[in-house]
């Protein structure tokens, strides 16, 4: 196992991660809460009864008192009394005997005024009729349960009965529906809120270098395809977040440019071959891949990209490669079934050459070889300048490392927010254990900003209509071209080779 990061237990709180979170995460906790209201308004609607109440004051006397000081005193006691017995139902039961009934067509509470002898009546029923009936029988049979369970006391209407009002209103259950929403949402975005701060991802860039067995190698900041209105009209989508792609904007492809020449730089003039893979699913492996392979043959290196992710291939479909049944794959290429000459494809226009496959293949066994591959690859170094392999991600299954014995370094692609430190670390250590070097991470689909603020050719806006996925692009294929936009140069009329070799000498320097 690597050196242990202790920095990666230090309760962090990253406010932009929590915000973005909690946009992406808005509609489902709208939803849920909303969901909630409602059924909380059914339930309300079915059970709704009307109901009326109306309100008296009283004033508690008591007759043992020998002085107004404990006359006061006793009084208070007396209410107290007088408030228990009342809102524990036995004076209600006492009354309803007196007046010849069962029970109270209501209900009767009060609640005693502080400091003081006052009571407050209050008479709750289904109907004004009942509420005067209920309030009428206490105030007229109270004397005679009062003498039989406190004492001697006087009782006093300070303020007459009001009229009975609806206590319970139509509005005041929208209103209660209003509040359970607020509750549920307050109580969902809290819980979302501590699940960002407690999963221990990688939020931003500095948390690389404190939680990750690795170094920085790039940042790759979140980019947003334009599809334009033409497009959007015709329901159209463009092909994958590539280099070559017209929608790209300026900052992207730059990116890219400046990691080609630390890959240059990294691999020198003895090594050939980069390795290039991702923890889990979805963080953006094989787009960075492709970009590393097509920034580097757009300098006049003859560059192969190689798919080796057979169970899942992408790289046909961010290409726009069509193979017919007939066409050879990678699977044949690697199973010895074909050669280099049958398997690789060449485009002029980017100066790209693939070796890849649109078939899944789930079972892998026979085709990883190693004195095999080891061959084949040799043959391969000495026709290219380098080779960049797209592999599986680390966890999705064990062959990725088949390559490591045939590859000279590693780059690990991390995606903002999304695997967890612990199984990042399992990860590097796998190629800690390996002859393969990890020359670093790079981190993908970076939004420093919870909206949307395009600035310098980066993109920082949150939702997109593109994802960095690991399968289901979902792309349009082009077939009057392989790659559907054609090469860089028509594309783009910055040429980067002369600045690609100027950055390069560069990075020498520092």
């Amino acid at each position: 196992m690597g050196k242990n990061k202790t920095e990666s237990r230090e309760f962090q709180i990253d406010i932009s991660s929590v915000i973005r979170r909690f946009l992406k995460e808005f509609i489902y906790i709208f939803c849920v809460a909303a969901s909630v209201a409602m059924l909380y308004g059914v339930v309300m609607n079915f059970t709704y009864q009307d109901q009326f109440s109306a309100t008296t004051t009283l004033i508690v006397n008591s007759k043992q008192a020998s002085n107004s000081s404990m006359r006061r005193v006793s009084a208070s006691d007396t209410a107290t009394s007088f408030q228990e017995v009342i809102n524990t139902n036995l004076l209600q039961r006492k009354v309803a005997e007196e007046m010849g009934i069962s029970s109270l067509p209501g209900n009767v509470q009060c609640s005693l005024i502080p400091n003081t002898n006052l009571i407050t009546l209050t008479v709750t029923a289904a109907s004004p009729k009942n509420v005067v009936y209920v309030m009428n029988g206490v105030l007229d049979h109270y004397d005679v349960v009062m003498d039989s369970l406190i004492g001697q006391t006087t009782i006093q209407i300070l303020d007459e009965m009001d009229v009975p009002y609806q206590s319970v209103t139509r509005s005041e259950q929208w209103l209660n529906m209003g509040k359970a929403f607020l509750v549920v949402f307050a109580f969902l975005t809290a819980c979302l809120v501590l699940y960002d701060v407690l999963r221990d991802d990688i939020k931003n860039e500095k948390e690389v270098e404190k939680k990750l067995d690795t170094k920085l190698y790039a940042t790759v900041y979140y980019e947003k395809l334009n599809y334009g209105l033409k497009n959007l009209l015709k329901r159209t989508k463009n092909i994958g977040l590539t280099i070559t792609n017209p929608s790209i904007g300026f900052g992207f492809t730059e990116t890219y440019q400046k990691i080609a020449t630390k890959v240059e730089y990294s691999l020198g003039s003895d090594k050939k071959v980069l390795l290039i893979t991702s923890i889990n699913e979805n963080e953006g492996k094989s787009t960075v891949a492709v970009n590393i392979a097509l920034t580097l043959a757009q300098r006049d290196k003859k560059v192969l990209l190689v798919d080796g992710d057979l169970r899942k291939p992408a790289q046909y479909k961010l290409l726009g490669l069509e193979y017919s049944d007939t066409d050879k794959q990678i699977k044949d290429y690697l199973s010895g079934e074909a050669d280099r000459k049958q398997a690789v494809v060449y485009d002029k226009e980017t100066r790209l050459s693939v070796l890849a496959g649109s078939d899944a293949v789930y079972d892998t066994t026979g085709i990883y070889d190693q004195d095999r591959m080891k061959k084949l690859f040799d043959e391969l170094r000495a026709e290219f300048d380098y080779i960049i392999i797209d592999t599986p991600p680390v966890f999705s299954a064990a062959d990725t490392e088949e390559f490591l014995s045939i590859v000279d370094m590693g780059l690990l692609v991390v995606a903002q927010n999304y695997s967890k430190v612990k199984d990042i670390n399992d990860g590097i250590d796998m190629f800690r254990f390996s002859s393969c070097e990890l020359i670093g991470c790079i981190l993908n689909g970076v939004k420093t900003s919870p909206i949307s603020v395009r600035k310098n050719g980066y993109d920082y806006a949150y939702n997109s209509r593109y994802s960095y996925g690991y399968g289901g692009y979902g792309y349009n294929y082009n077939r009057k071209n392989r790659y559907g936009y054609g090469g860089y140069g028509k594309s783009n009329p910055y040429d980067h080779r002369n600045r690609g070799k100027k950055d390069k000498e560069q990075l020498k320097d520092e």
